[in-house]
């Protein structure tokens, strides 16, 4: 069974799940321990296709165009290069995989070739297709932070523990402040034999800096859940902890309610007293209606952490909102202003009270 499920993106092809704001709104429940890893917008170049492809109609034109130059110039591979992101903006992903193998074929060398060739072979879980051209290339290339990156990300997912570690520990040289590799060095250090002061080791350093760790939401939540268990010396299943959670997440974004709050239920039986699943468990609650869960779960998570702003401000909706008690879930918001004032949607909250009180709050609040 696989304990590293890969981002939705990647199903998606499109674009990962992202927040609407930096504040954790009702409808994101992924708070808390996702995987820093691969997605098809981080290929070169996909994000500025945002603004080309306005229009169906557009990105058809885009593709003949593309079909057609290529036709006149079958060894260009910037074209093929072009080419495959249009399929891929177009959901077209098989296409977009033939016209990159071609690429490859003729030029093996191009680390964009490379990357995005290997993206889609993971996205359609052909590891072994993968690392056949992730390997060789870092071989000759071995400073190429982004495509090291992938290898480990491939690894991890192979359940080739060791070598995503060495992986990860090689970009770790080439920048000892990588965020990212060193959250997936904790995590797949958990996994592999739930060595929490191994974790540790490669987390704790990144408290001395905490410009950068605030940049990065899981490595900074995983250090304090670490943390938190290592004080009170429990024994934990981190890996069975980690695929119910991500597997959650992923029910989640399916629309699938039910299932990820049992899901998330098994990630607590693991790990009771993290925060960030007591609050995906809690907007999923919501999403079915269930106010009362929805608020048992939210409360729970602030008797743990009475401090954490998304708790605090996911709570204060529950009861404005759904639960009709105003004066109530103002509190909770009146006191995630006092105790998190440079929490990103607290600059609003005023104004959302002032339209609480007002009766002129919409509940599709948005921070």
């Amino acid at each position: 069974m696989k304990y590293i499920i890969m981002i939705m993106c990647l199903v998606s092809f499109l674009a990962c799940h992202t927040e609407e704001s930096q504040v954790m709104p009702v409808d994101d429940p992924h708070a808390g321990m996702d995987f820093d890893g691969m997605d098809l917008a981080s290929i070169p170049g996909h994000e500025g296709h945002e603004n080309l492809f306005q229009s169906k109609d557009k990105l058809k034109k885009q593709i003949e165009k593309l079909e057609q130059a290529l036709e006149k110039d079958p060894q260009n591979v910037n074209l093929m290069l072009e080419l495959s992101k249009a399929y891929i903006h177009s959901d077209l992903t098989s296409q977009a995989l033939t016209v990159l193998q071609k690429a490859y074929g003729i030029n093996k060398t191009n680390p964009e070739i490379v990357y995005t060739l290997a993206i889609l072979f993971t996205s359609f879980e052909q590891y072994p297709a993968a690392l056949a051209i992730l390997e060789p290339y870092i071989q000759q290339n071995a400073n190429n932070a982004k495509v090291l990156s992938l290898l480990a990300d491939t690894y991890r997912n192979m359940n080739k523990y060791e070598q995503a570690i060495e992986s990860y520990k090689k970009l770790l040289t080439l920048n000892a402040d990588d965020l990212t590799a060193r959250y997936n060095i904790a995590v797949t250090v958990l996994i592999l034999n739930n060595d929490i002061k191994k974790a540790l080791e490669f987390l704790a350093p990144l408290e001395k800096k905490q410009d950068l760790l605030s940049e990065n939401e899981s490595a900074m939540q995983l250090l304090t859940l670490l943390k938190e268990v290592q004080k009170k010396q429990k024994k934990l299943s981190f890996k069975e902890y980690f695929f119910n959670k991500q597997l959650g997440n992923i029910k989640f974004d399916e629309g699938n309610y039910v299932e990820a709050i049992s899901l998330y239920a098994k990630a607590l039986n693991e790990i009771p007293f993290d925060a960030s699943t007591l609050i995906d468990q809690g907007i999923s609650y919501r999403r079915i209606s269930d106010y009362v869960s929805a608020q048992k779960s939210f409360q729970d998570a602030l008797t743990l952490y009475p401090k954490n702003p998304e708790a605090l401000f996911n709570l204060g909706i529950v009861i404005i909102i759904d639960l009709k008690k105003k004066e109530e879930g103002i509190r909770y918001w009146q006191k995630l202003m006092q105790v998190a004032p440079y929490f990103a949607g607290t600059q609003h909250l005023k104004e959302r009270i002032a339209e609480v009180l007002q009766g002129n709050l919409s509940s599709n609040i948005d921070l």
